[in-house]
């Protein structure tokens, strides 16, 4: 998508854009907050600290056997699997 450089700068001066990641975000929120509820799926509620350590699992068995630079894909549904995923790749 197209952007205006101005609007840029200006969306970076208000906050409404960082030059942080996704993942930044949810190891800062769960620095910050751990207990926070941040995803719920059916039964399954997951807070901060859950997900960022889930993810955080899922990155480091994916390091051990899947060499640097791979292409890494997945299809799930909106399942909270998907987030875990999603995040350690």
């Amino acid at each position: 998508m197209p952007t205006d450089s101005g609007r840029a700068a200006e969306a970076y001066r208000s906050g409404l854009w960082t030059s942080g990641t996704l993942a930044d975000s949810l190891r800062d929120a769960a620095q910050a907050a751990p207990g926070r509820e941040i995803l719920v799926d059916g039964p399954v509620r997951l807070d901060c600290r859950s997900l960022q350590d889930r993810s955080a699992a899922l990155a480091a068995a994916m390091l051990a056997r899947i060499p640097v630079g791979s292409v890494v894909s997945f299809m799930l549904p909106n399942w909270h699997e998907a987030a875990i995923v999603y995040h350690a790749a």
